[in-house]
């Protein structure tokens, strides 16, 4: 097998590869729905949260409540009896285009995998609560899609990495389609790729962090605990040494009843990206029962029916429906199922939560990125042109000049954008894309366009493309570009999905290209390493036997680090193929 071949088949790998086998497990079906409320006792105590939640679990459950509450009550909307613990999350809504939202139908209510995953489990507490997620972002600073496990460095396994890899986004298409593994897609498709790929819903799935200090809470409710290395398997942080169960949510909604409406999908807290869903989980188990559930409900089905210990206390889904929450006085007016102008609480669409989930490692993690930034913008070139006048004359001069100097060809990805409804002919079925610049592979014959800045966003250094080369004949052109993998940033409440594309470029024994692609070439900035060697060194003679013309083949991955607050953006090319 080829060297090329080894990495695509690596990134084959990637793509299959799906969560880790555990030990042992349970799913708890929890088909009956308390409440959609403005309920959230860990965020907002006290008061009415800011966004609405679909809650799931026992019935004693309000502004204001405590193991011990939730312990009394008096029913549980899950299968188990003897489990009172609560579950939430926000739902989902489709916002039509006259600004009326409606909550997505919710397709069997929750499921939560219980992953009996490391040794020495311990039962969660009296008084056990936590977040997973944040809220607040709107943003994912790592590579697409998540690179093989065997090859994660130190930025993929911080908390705050480990923390957005928890989110999945899983497209259902029963016999249609090849099933997507869990936790593949860490975004919310659009609504052209879901009315496209989607027929039986979107499953919005979330892992919670199972190495564990101790303590039964924290401050922010996440700091007590912390995802092993690896996201469910792996080693735990230093000071996280106990190890709990392992929970996973699982909630299916019916984005494909909404096909031919015209609109947008977006959870309760006005999150449209998909990248602020988060979950919240108060315990409800007896302590020694759980111990006890732990070392004995280890059937390979992972149904609870199996188990022997649940067998005498499940619950039908029609005794599950029956179990509801007494919401609030304050907002037992509220109806957050009914459509309705807005989202509950008057949340904006498009805009951020305002109810914080960010983890002490979070804000130290921004605290670096606000340096970072900070260092980078101390960089930035001085501005180019003093008034619009010089800059067209400018841009005349640069074009004149970039005629007589053939185009880049080793600093590949092309960054296709798109700012209309154009499709590029790489890109994945059903999704539009940013286009600032016209490739060859997408506007055909307008190939003589002048050299345009391709900003990353308002605080970032800029990446320059080359101007545009005729158009050669189809006999003479290099090989299309192929699709490699998807990035993503953000622009306010605006996100641009990235497409990265692999071109293969002749050259000769010096490096210089025989055929040039015409598509632009775009530099990438930050190289490091081994990636500024020389292109077309000895090296890579030996691998063609030393004859004269070889295929150069080569691939970037952009690795992105990006203030979670929508700051910064800092790409670095890490991988390359020959």
């Amino acid at each position: 097998m080829s060297p090329f071949s080894s990495i695509m088949w690596m990134f084959m790998l990637t793509l299959l590869g799906t969560i880790q086998t555990v030990n042992a497990f349970w799913r708890l079906p929890c088909q009956g729905r308390t409440a959609v409320a403005r309920i959230d006792p860990l965020v907002q105590f006290g008061r009415p949260s800011n966004h609405a939640h679909v809650i799931h679990g026992g019935n004693k459950f309000g502004f204001s409540s405590t193991y011990a509450d939730v312990m009394d009550s008096d029913c549980t909307s899950c299968a188990v009896k003897e489990d009172k613990s609560i579950y939430w999350t926000p739902g989902l809504h489709f916002k039509y285009e006259n600004g009326e939202t409606e909550l997505v139908e919710q397709k069997g209510g929750m499921l939560v995998y219980y992953l009996l995953n490391g040794e020495n489990l311990e039962p969660f507490p009296p008084g056990f609560q936590m977040i997973a997620g944040e809220t607040d972002r709107r943003n994912f600073t790592l590579p697409v899609p998540d690179p093989p496990k065997s090859s994660w460095g130190d930025e993929d396994k911080t908390q705050s990495a480990l923390r957005q890899k928890a989110l999945g986004f899983n497209c259902l298409w029963y016999g249609g389609r090849e099933n997507e593994p869990t936790l593949y897609r860490h975004f919310m498709p659009d609504k052209a790729y879901l009315d496209a790929n989607c027929r039986n819903g979107l499953r919005l799935e979330l892992l919670f962090p199972s190495c564990w200090n101790g303590e039964p809470d924290s401050k922010d409710h996440m700091s007590h605990v912390a995802y092993p290395d690896l996201g469910l398997t792996g080693k735990c942080p230093e000071g996280f040494n106990k190890r709990i169960v392992s929970l996973l949510y699982e909630t299916i909604w019916d984005t494909y009843a909404f096909k031919d409406k015209k609109g947008e999908f977006v959870l309760s807290n006005g999150d449209t990206t998909g990248y602020g869903y988060h979950a919240d989980f108060i315990n409800g188990w007896d302590p020694k029962f759980l111990a006890q559930a732990i070392k004995t409900c280890t059937n390979d089905s992972g149904n609870v029916q199996d188990c022997p210990l649940f067998k005498p206390g499940l619950q039908s889904e029609a005794e599950q429906k029956k179990c509801k929450t007494t919401v609030p006085d304050a907002i037992k007016d509220e109806d957050c199922e009914k459509k309705m102008q807005g989202l509950p609480g008057k949340v904006v669409p498009g805009g951020k939560g305002s109810d914080k989930h960010d983890s002490d490692d979070d804000k130290k993690d921004d605290k670096k990125d606000d340096k970072k930034g900070e260092d980078d913008d101390k960089k930035k070139p001085k501005k180019k042109y003093a008034n619009d006048d010089e800059q067209d004359k400018g841009k005349k001069a640069d074009a004149e000049q970039a005629k007589e100097q053939p185009a880049e060809t080793t600093t590949v990805p092309t960054l296709s954008h798109s700012a209309a409804s154009t499709t590029v002919s790489n890109a994945p079925p059903g999704i539009d894309i940013l286009n600032i610049e016209k490739s060859a592979s997408a506007a055909g014959a307008d190939a003589s366009s002048p050299s345009t800045t391709t900003t990353t966003s308002s605080s970032t250094t800029s990446t320059t493309a080359s101007t545009t080369p005729a158009v050669t004949p189809a006999e003479n052109r290099s090989p299309p570009p192929s699709f490699v993998s998807t990035l993503y940033r953000t622009e306010g409440n605006k996100v641009i999905q990235i497409y990265v594309v692999q071109h293969t470029v002749s050259v000769d024994e010096k490096g210089n290209p025989i055929n040039p692609t015409p598509t632009p070439a775009v530099k990438a900035d930050n190289v490091q390493g081994d990636d500024k060697k020389k292109e077309g060194g000895d090296d890579d003679k030996k691998k063609d036997g030393g004859s004269g013309a070889y295929m150069h083949k080569r691939a970037h991955i952009a690795k992105r680090h990006q203030n979670a607050r929508g700051g910064h953006i800092h790409q670095h090319v890490r991988r390359h193929q020959h």
